[in-house]
């Protein structure tokens, strides 16, 4: 169970398509419920409080999108990801 708001600090890669696997390093990543590219929701898998191994989802939109991480806590920021 999430005790703060998740922070993402890095994306790798920072871009890629439909189906491509994203790192995402950060902190307070426990509790983790969501992680959202744009407004779509996508499948991951929590490796720490610290990464997460999440896909881009199909149908998302083209262009800049901002990888949001949802806690029992709060949503993170959103940190941008380019799909191609």
């Amino acid at each position: 169970i999430g005790t703060a708001k998740p922070t993402i600090t890095t994306l790798t890669p920072t871009s890629g398509a439909v189906g491509a696997k994203v790192v995402i390093a950060g902190a307070n990543f426990d509790g983790v419920r969501e992680v959202k590219f744009g407004n779509v929701v996508a499948t991951f898998e929590k490796d720490s409080s610290t990464q997460i191994t999440t896909y881009v989802p199909r149908g998302v939109n083209t262009g800049a999108q901002n990888v949001i991480v949802t806690n029992n806590i709060a949503a993170s920021d959103g940190k941008q990801f380019t799909v191609n």
